[in-house]
């Protein structure tokens, strides 16, 4: 019982420190409304909040992410949580035909972002996960292995947090 306790506090925690982070997002977007990095990280910080099942959220990130990539497509991390952002939109849907089209929308975006950066580590975790997820049909589960064997290869890597890397230990062996 106090495993759940603390583990319930712990996602609360975060889940407050990512709406902060949205608060603050916003009120500097009021007076900065064109500021791309700033509009890329409200992005992702809904993004955050839609892995953990927020809906409103994953729409509110998917609005945001296909603006700035329609504005730069070239911009690998925007690409690549705009695919993530559709894989979640899989997650999500109840019809199969659109569980299959986001999907395999989504993974096809996080692969060019991967191509335009292939060293960016957090694009690397990101298709990582993504591909850990999918169903086995998909064939994704070697990509995932090689991403998450390139991540424990990096020099990053070592500067990642406890958790983040028992999550990398985590999913590699599974």
């Amino acid at each position: 019982m106090k495993k759940q306790i603390v583990s319930f506090l712990f996602i609360l925690v975060g889940y407050i420190s990512a709406v902060a982070n949205i608060d603050s997002l916003k009120t500097f977007l009021e007076n900065n409304p064109n500021d791309y990095q700033a509009r890329l990280h409200l992005g992702i910080a809904y993004h955050n909040l839609g892995v953990n099942g927020d809906k409103n959220a994953v729409k509110k990130s998917e609005n945001i992410l296909k603006e700035l990539v329609e504005l730069d497509n070239s911009d690998a991390l925007a690409l690549g949580y705009y695919g993530s952002v559709l894989s979640l939109k899989a997650r999500d849907s109840r019809m199969p035909w659109n569980k299959s089209k986001y999907a395999k929308q989504g993974l096809a975006k996080i692969d060019s972002a991967i191509n335009i950066d292939p060293q960016q580590i957090q694009l690397r975790m990101l298709r990582a996960m993504n591909s850990y997820q999918v169903p086995k049909f998909m064939n994704r589960l070697e990509i995932g292995i090689m991403d998450y064997e390139y991540i424990l290869e990096s020099i990053e890597f070592n500067s990642f947090s406890c958790e983040k890397k028992a999550m990398v230990y985590l999913n590699l062996a599974k």
